[in-house]
């Protein structure tokens, strides 16, 4: 059984693209998982010495799920970026016009802020190489899947854990979702304000191609997706 005090499997590259067969959202991620080495080797077994190894990890997110997780996303993102912004306007003796209270509509000097920071994390992502799933996943998550099912008896998706809640964290600049895992576990990534700007990019492109309501998506995010994108000037 897994214990609360035990270390989260860390996510690390992440793809997350929509599947229409499924109408879910799917979430795959790369991990490294510790590899026991072969029997035989004693004074290694004691220490619990192993090798690391690739594996991938993945979990499918259905409209329901989004519809709770993405507003708290967007929360937390306003109120980090714009109490950061605030923050530099007093050091810098400036008076801040951003107006900014929680819970509050936002003023229009801050959806501007927002969305030209938006705009900025996205021109900023670099390309990386998606995550592949393979056809058949890892022994570790076949494990994972097969007490899904016991336990839970309500897995559907194929070769993937259905996620019905998630939690989040929040500590010194860093938002972290943790995943629940079969027997107590759980797995977990963590963005920087940053990070979470050009992944919610990610999300925004698969609601697109899920056609689902899009009423959810803040006006300051919505304007950032209409900002022209920056031309390359070769300079000779």
């Amino acid at each position: 059984m897994g214990s609360e005090h035990e270390s989260p499997l860390v996510l690390e590259r992440l793809t997350l693209e929509y599947c229409a067969e499924q109408d879910r959202l799917r979430l795959a991620a790369s991990v490294e998982v510790a590899q026991a080495t072969e029997a035989g080797d004693a004074a290694e077994s004691e220490v619990g010495r192993g090798q690391e190894q690739q594996e991938v990890r993945v979990f499918w997110l259905t409209q329901r799920l989004c519809g709770l997780l993405l507003p708290r996303l967007f929360s937390w993102l306003q109120t980090d970026t714009l109490s950061l912004a605030e923050q530099d306007d007093a050091e810098g003796e400036g008076r801040s016009e951003l107006g900014f209270e929680a819970n509050k509509p936002l003023s229009s000097q801050a959806l501007a802020l927002l969305a030209e920071r938006q705009t900025a994390a996205q021109w900023l992502k670099s390309p990386v190489e998606p995550v592949e799933v393979p056809s058949k996943l890892g022994e570790a998550a076949e494990d994972l899947l097969e007490t899904e099912k016991k336990i839970t008896g309500y897995y559907e998706a194929p070769a993937g854990l259905l996620l019905g809640t998630l939690d989040i964290r929040v500590v010194e600049g860093f938002l972290t979702l943790l995943l629940p895992l079969p027997a107590g576990k759980r797995a977990q990534v963590s963005f920087t304000a940053q990070q979470l700007s050009q992944w919610l990019a990610v999300f925004y492109s698969g609601y697109c191609r899920a056609q689902w309501p899009m009423g959810i998506w803040p006006e300051w995010f919505v304007l950032a997706q209409q900002a022209p994108k920056p031309t390359t000037v070769a300079l000779h």
